[in-house]
């Protein structure tokens, strides 16, 4: 199986690092590789910059240069998921339940406006939960998710201890590896 990151400190490495000890690859997505990144997902600069534009306006963010650094990382983000067929996220759901925190908020309202199944384990409600698109908003998952094959698994870089036994279960449970 094949997963899709961006190699941050904290959740992107902890995923890809527990993946690839279970014996699956990686792509890490490096924002200094950017033009690279762009070219290896066959994606024109400005369909992505249209797709940045409507997840600044869905998040209600300020804009960012893609020459600034940080305007890379976000743009690096939502490249994480045009070949993604899920999104697997450890991190912080907003209080109206309908963004996420951080970085990884680009990559989820790009996942969005794709209509990927999205799964984020809140390290503040310590749950599970899954994006319901007829209701716009984030809920509980009816079931613990199990990874599939191409999923970007993403997060933020204010990994806890509980999120990293998560990234742990979840690896386990969805290759029934003990």
């Amino acid at each position: 199986m094949t997963f899709y990151s961006g190699g941050a400190r904290g959740a992107d490495s902890y995923w890809q690092h527990k993946l690839e000890d279970a014996g699956h690859e990686v792509i890490v997505y490096r924002a200094q590789d950017i033009q690279d990144l762009y070219d290896n997902c066959r994606c024109r600069y400005d369909l992505v910059e249209e797709q940045y534009r409507q997840a600044v306006k869905d998040l209600g963010r300020h804009y960012m240069s893609v020459s600034s650094y940080a305007g890379r990382l976000v743009r690096r983000d939502m490249l994480q998921v045009e070949n993604s067929k899920a999104v697997f996220a450890v991190g912080y759901v907003a209080e109206s339940f309908t963004q996420v925190s951080g970085g990884t908020g680009y990559a989820v309202a790009r996942a969005i406006r794709m209509e990927l199944p999205i799964y984020i384990f809140d390290q503040d409600c310590e749950m599970w939960l899954e994006y319901d698109y007829d209701i716009g908003m984030f809920q509980m998952c009816k079931e613990l998710p199990v990874l599939v094959d191409k999923s970007a698994v993403i997060g933020t870089r204010q990994l806890t201890r509980l999120g990293e036994a998560v990234i742990t279960d979840i690896v386990k449970r969805s290759f029934n590896k003990q």
